[in-house]
């Protein structure tokens, strides 16, 4: 038999599938908010009800989750002595130019994410007299057929391990009722931003009791060149 070495490297390249700039939201100061540059976070309150937001804080599982969502981390507190209720489509996104987006709930986000691309893989192998090149794409396997050798194939090499996306679900905002005295926090997903947006507002609705309020926090967009 053939004595035979394998090397395997993998280049998850999560910029280069999204696009040609990474995109980077930041709190900005504003009417009726407090700026926190130590946790880059921004508050609004009204009447015992507060709302922290977080951009760019996603830390989680999959590291690409930014490449095609935009998640903000927020937590509610309610010091009131009433429940306080919202739902996913109470929370909604605004650029500039007021084109809208709402927020998506779990199961949405990993469907957008299994329709994407989530990586880039390309491994090699070197043997007796042969070479092989291999390129995979969301898992779907691309030869090189000048390298590509049927003998030296071994298919569980090369293959990555499909993306955790459990935490998509586990670090979601549970959108629904908080009680007096209750605390909630978790992300809050929109669908990725257009080209155009330069600056943000996100609107917070909720009910406090029987009574419609709203809260709203101010960002910018900060294009860097890739």
């Amino acid at each position: 038999m053939r004595r035979r070495a394998r090397l395997a490297l993998w280049l998850l390249a999560p910029a280069l599938l999204a696009g040609c700039a990474t995109v980077r939201i930041v709190p900005v100061a504003g009417p009726d908010v407090v700026l926190d540059p130590r946790t880059g976070s921004v508050t609004a309150a009204a009447e015992g009800v507060s709302v922290t937001v977080r951009p760019s804080a996603w830390r989680g599982s999959p590291f690409y989750l930014e490449d095609y969502i935009t998640p903000f981390h927020m937590t509610l507190w309610n010091a009131t002595p009433q429940p306080v209720s919202l739902t996913y489509a109470d929370l909604r996104l605004y650029d500039q130019d007021r084109v809208q987006a709402t927020a998506l709930a779990p199961a949405e986000v990993v469907t957008i994410l299994r329709g994407g691309r989530y990586g880039v893989g390309i491994g090699l192998a070197a043997g007796e007299g042969t070479a092989e090149v291999q390129l995979a794409f969301h898992w779907r396997r691309f030869h090189h057929p000048f390298f590509y050798d049927p003998f030296f194939y071994d298919p569980w090499w090369y293959a990555p391990p499909p993306p955790r996306l459990d935490e998509v679900f586990t670090e979601a905002f549970p959108a629904g009722t908080v009680h007096p005295g209750a605390r909630v926090q978790g992300f809050v997903y929109f669908p990725r931003l257009g080209r155009a947006a330069r600056s943000l507002a996100l609107e917070v609705h909720y009910r406090l009791g029987d009574e419609a309020r709203v809260l709203r926090l101010p960002f910018a967009v900060q294009r860097d060149p890739a």
